[in-house]
């Protein structure tokens, strides 16, 4: 049999946690926006989601080094903010 520390097991779970909670946010999301758009309007939609959350995954970092301290919430948050307007913005005129 083998061990796990404490860390490693907290870890695991909530990599599994969040791996639950991302995949059943994206089935929802591809079961609601299904009723609106053809399939291939999902695929280019769930393209368009996946885009925006690897560009903020990759900006996190310089953002927040740029901002520093307490203001780099705010930083990220308004980044964030104009990301999802951007990206409805995009969709809208995907759509259309």
């Amino acid at each position: 049999m083998f061990s796990v520390d404490r860390q490693s097991f907290q870890s695991l779970s909530a990599l599994a946690l969040f791996t639950f909670a991302f995949l059943g946010s994206e089935f929802f999301f591809d079961s609601r926006i299904g009723l609106l758009i053809s399939a291939e309007g999902v695929v280019g939609a769930q393209a368009m989601i996946l885009g925006a959350s690897v560009v903020g995954f990759l900006a996190y970092a310089p953002i927040s080094k740029l901002a520093g301290g307490r203001r780099a919430l705010r930083a990220v948050e308004a980044v964030g903010a104009i990301a999802a307007l951007v990206t409805i913005a995009v969709a809208e005129s995907a759509l259309a």
